[in-house]
Parts: C-alpha cells; sequence; structure tokens
C-alpha cells in the first residue's frame, strides 16, 4: 500500500510541474504591445511633419470604435509631438479652424493646402495657405507656426 502510495505521489508531482510548466508558456507577454507601439513611433517618425498632421486628421474623424489598433498611440504621438495649445481634436475631427491653432491642426483639419505662399522676416515667417474649391475656408494666415487670420 505505502508503495502504491510514493508511486501516486511521483505522479500527481511530475503531472502539477508539467501544469505549472505549459502556464508559463502561456501566459501572454506584454512585449507585443510595446513593440506595436514603438513600430508606430518608428513609422510616424519616419513621416514627413505634413504628413504626420494629415494622418492625425485622418484618424481623429474615424469613429473611435472603428479605428485601427494602432491609432490610439499614433493620436496621442503625433498629437504630443506636433500640435499646440489652441489645438482640439473636436476641432479637428469637425474640419473646424481656429485662430491660435498650430500649422499641424490647420493640417489635419483640412488637409494639405493647394498653395503656401510664405514670407521670411527678420521678424519671424509669415504663411499663406490657399484651399482652392469648395471649401469653408479660402486663406489662412499663420504667423511663426500658429493660425493668426482666415478668409472665407
Amino acid at each position: 500500500m505505502r508503495l502504491f502510495l510514493v508511486v501516486l505521489s511521483l505522479i500527481s508531482t511530475a503531472a502539477l510541474a508539467a501544469d505549472a510548466e505549459k502556464k508559463k508558456t502561456q501566459v501572454p507577454s506584454v512585449t507585443p504591445a510595446f513593440d506595436d507601439a514603438d513600430k508606430t513611433r518608428a513609422k510616424i517618425r519616419k513621416m514627413t511633419t505634413t504628413q504626420a498632421c494629415e494622418e492625425l486628421g485622418r484618424l481623429l474623424r474615424i469613429p473611435a470604435k472603428k479605428r485601427p489598433d494602432y491609432a490610439p498611440e499614433a493620436i496621442m504621438f503625433i498629437s504630443e509631438r506636433f500640435l499646440g495649445r489652441g489645438d482640439t481634436f473636436g476641432n479637428i475631427a469637425m474640419r473646424v479652424v481656429e485662430i491660435g491653432m498650430s500649422e499641424c491642426g490647420l493640417i489635419a483639419s483640412l488637409g494639405r493646402a493647394d498653395r503656401v505662399n510664405e514670407t521670411v522676416t527678420r521678424l519671424g515667417t509669415r504663411k499663406q495657405f490657399v484651399y482652392e474649391g469648395p471649401t469653408l475656408y479660402n486663406f489662412i494666415y499663420t504667423e511663426n507656426g500658429t493660425v493668426t487670420s482666415y478668409q472665407r
């Protein structure tokens, strides 16, 4: 009888060890999430400022439930890197331009301008963003990267 109990004990110990080893291999790793975030950041770093701002606008106009998996990380990374204090996600998503927005916020809202006229002075850089066609805004003016006025 004792021999039977010893053998049973050894078998159950081996089974428990095998189960523990199985569980170790089934533990989900958090590394893929970090890898995905790193890949998203690397992809954004390769973009020009204009491309990154256009991507931000595109992502914000997709309903939240339908956004791709990388969207939250991309939105956070682009907004931290390029947006200014005057930019709001709501305005960008609704294609609204406000005085005080950054140039990135402007591009995210309306997309790439048809033409950009630039004037450089000792006081800084002024740009005129020209949007042709049926748009709410025809000319938008910026000084040193911030929207200062617009014409409809």
